[in-house]
Parts: C-alpha cells; structure tokens; sequence
C-alpha cells in the first residue's frame, strides 16, 4: 500500500463532514470505539492486514465524527450564539492570548464577561474571536496583550465560519 496515511486522513475528514451532517453527542461513541478496537486487534494478532486496515479506517472515521460533533456542541454552548443580531453590541472582556499578528488583519481571542445591548448590561460568559482589519487608526491594538481588559462594538453571528470582511467590503476599505 503506497499511501496509507492518505486513507487516514482521507476517513477522519469524511467522519468531520459526515458530524455537519447529522451531529450525535460525542459520549455515544465510545463504545463504539472500544468494540472496534478489541476488533482491530484481534484481527492484527490474527495476521489479517486487509481487515485490521479496514478497521483503523472505521476507527478514525469515527473519531473524526466524534471530534466534529464535540466542537459543535462547543460552539452551541456557547451563550453567545444567542446574541445574534443585526445591530452591534458592545463585548467587555478579558484577552484571552495575545493578538495574532497578520499583514492585514489582527486576530484577537476575547473571555466575554458582559455584554451592554440597546442600554441593558448582562453578565455572559463566553469566548469570541474577533478579526481586527489593521489601519493607520488601530495603532493601538499593537499594544495589547494576554490578559488586558477591553470593550469593543462586535456583531454576532450565528454561523461558526462568520467573516467580518467578504470580497466586496474589502475592496472599499483600503
């Protein structure tokens, strides 16, 4: 077999896309896990290659389902998801790690500690990553580090794979 590891990776990403599909809870997977494995190993003390490759397929597969299905249920216990708005709020919280510098853009990693919405201050707990376009005016997020408490205008969106900027609002901003 010339590329065993495309295989593996080829079943953990169809076990991630099958997750999107229909998503389980993660627990339900363990047993699963652990029949298939005695399985595997029984067929590998038995020197039957074929089968015990079939079966680390089946295996990563399924650990790809269940990595999917818990970032889902992650990113859905999450009480910002709640906050999905057309209008922005204003986010107080705590840097979770430094910026990640880009040549465009900062990313910033924020602890939600409260959020002010239309006068109402409600303390929620939650995490956010924010996508900071760097200009001559945002100097100042140069400056920040882990730990630093700030309040930002953010607007919340209920997909996970959310941009701020697409194609057609980056060509206006230079």
């Amino acid at each position: 077999m010339a590329f065993p590891f495309l295989f593996l990776t080829l079943s953990l990403s169809a076990g991630i896309v099958f997750s999107r599909i229909s998503p389980l809870p993660p627990f339900v997977f363990a047993p699963c896990l652990l029949l298939i494995t005695l399985l595997c190993w029984r067929q590998f003390l038995y020197h039957q290659p074929r089968r015990t490759f079939a079966l680390l397929i089946a295996i990563t597969s399924i650990c790809g389902f269940a990595l999917g299905s818990h970032h889902m249920a992650e990113y859905s216990a999450n009480p910002l998801t709640q906050w999905a708005t057309s209008e922005y709020v204003d986010c107080i919280g705590v840097l979770a790690a430094s910026p990640s510098r880009g040549q465009t853009t900062d990313t910033l990693l924020l602890r939600v500690k409260a959020i002010e919405w239309e006068g109402t201050h409600t303390h929620l707990q939650g995490s956010l990553r924010l996508s900071v376009r760097i200009t001559p005016e945002s100097v100042r997020t140069r400056r920040l580090l882990a730990g630093d408490t700030i309040r930002v205008p953010v607007k919340i969106s209920t997909g996970p794979g959310f941009r701020n900027f697409d194609g057609r609002s980056r060509k206006r901003f230079p």
